[in-house]
């Protein structure tokens, strides 16, 4: 059966069905299921490799590799995987640029390695037995059907029908700019926050900051990972109306305010560490990280909202989606001045104070058609 000798963490990450692309400097047009070998050497860098999106995946992961996720196997066979396609520039978290991603799919690791495997160079030919293999995480599934529900969709059918409950007790005690408010506003702020992201990102392009290149790789999958959420959550008329929303806010209600913010945080900015270079990156990173800040106000003022309104003091609280997680740290490591920058600037604060409740006071017109504004 053919093999291809890849250097761990990878191979086993692989095998796992963590990590869906095998980079390449050569173009395969293979397709099919080959034999997983590990390296007898790993990567130099270990699993300093992994940046912090696949380190996330991985170690997020309740499916352990073997040993303590450290003493991965060398020298040995580790599992399967199927090659379906070989391309440039996939979205993956795990696709280099400027190599071929060859895709993976259907892995499956051994439950134990083939252990004192040789490798060699491309694909080569393994001759020896095949031991049993072990689930991969895409291939733990039911492997019967039930008549009776399980556990978990029983679990699942009444956690629908607590969301459909909740939904319709907002729409019942709260008024129609108000279930506004709770949709779309921390929507909104996500949404600046972005934009200043990518300008942040667009400025590390321009000036050819190189230390930030990777991080900006990462951070651009995750913005893609953002909007892929939000499309399936909201349908084609509801997206189109956000954008409208966050536009209207940025180029009109905010328009004046946002100036007068990023001058205000640059100057905060240059107070502070005045031999910092890249300013205007900076500042932008900073103002991205103010929004989401925004957003926690945001969501307090909200769940004081609602438990007043349904006369609920127990609601969970609201949450920052872990994506916006992502971003902050994102644009905390690209602004770089973290216990140097003074967030708590009074003018920065009241900066920020005029624009919430700004965006607090916008009469909200999702329903209405285009022609009725």
């Amino acid at each position: 059966m053919k093999a291809l000798t890849i250097k761990q963490p990878w191979a086993s990450l692989i095998a796992l069905g963590l990590k869906n692309i095998e980079n390449r400097t050569w173009k395969t047009n293979y397709r099919g299921r080959i034999l997983i070998h590990a390296a007898s050497k790993p990567v130099k860098e270990g699993w300093d490799a992994l940046n912090e999106m696949q380190l996330a995946k991985t170690f997020g992961s309740k499916y352990k590799l073997y040993g303590d996720n450290e003493e991965l196997p060398m020298g040995a066979i580790v599992g399967s995987v199927e090659i379906v396609d070989c391309v440039q520039n996939h979205p993956s978290i795990w696709a280099e640029e400027g190599v071929w991603n060859w895709v993976l799919a259907n892995p499956v690791m051994f439950d134990e390695p083939i252990k004192g495997v040789k490798g060699k160079l491309s694909f080569w030919e393994y001759e020896g037995e095949l031991p049993k293999n072990r689930e991969s995480q895409e291939q733990r599934k039911p492997r019967t059907e039930k008549a009776v529900p399980s556990l978990n969709e029983v679990n699942e059918a009444a956690f629908l029908k607590k969301v459909s409950d909740g939904v319709q007790q907002l729409v019942d005690n709260l008024t129609l700019n108000e279930q506004m408010r709770v949709a779309l506003v921390p929507l909104i702020l996500e949404q600046i926050a972005w934009i200043y992201a990518d300008k942040a990102m667009s400025c590390a392009a321009r000036d050819k900051v190189s230390l930030l290149k990777k991080l900006s790789r990462v951070l651009k999958l995750v913005h893609q990972k953002w909007n892929d959420e939000l499309r399936r959550d909201l349908d084609f008329n509801h997206m189109k109306n956000v954008d409208e929303q966050v536009k209207m806010c940025v180029e009109g209600h905010l328009a004046h305010d946002l100036t007068i913010l990023y001058w205000t945080v640059n100057r905060e900015f240059k107070r502070a560490v005045p031999e910092y270079p890249h300013e205007e990156l900076r500042t932008y990173a900073i103002i991205s990280t103010l929004f989401i800040d925004l957003l926690k106000e945001y969501n307090l003022k909200i769940d004081a909202l609602l438990a007043e309104k349904l006369n609920n003091k127990d609601l969970e609280e609201s949450v920052i989606p872990p994506i916006i997680k992502e971003l902050r740290k994102g644009m905390v490591a690209f602004a770089g001045v973290e216990g140097k920058f003074n967030y708590d600037n009074k003018d920065v604060k009241l900066g920020m104070d005029i624009i919430g409740k700004k965006i607090e006071r916008i009469e909200f017109g999702i329903f209405r058609k285009d022609d009725e504004r």
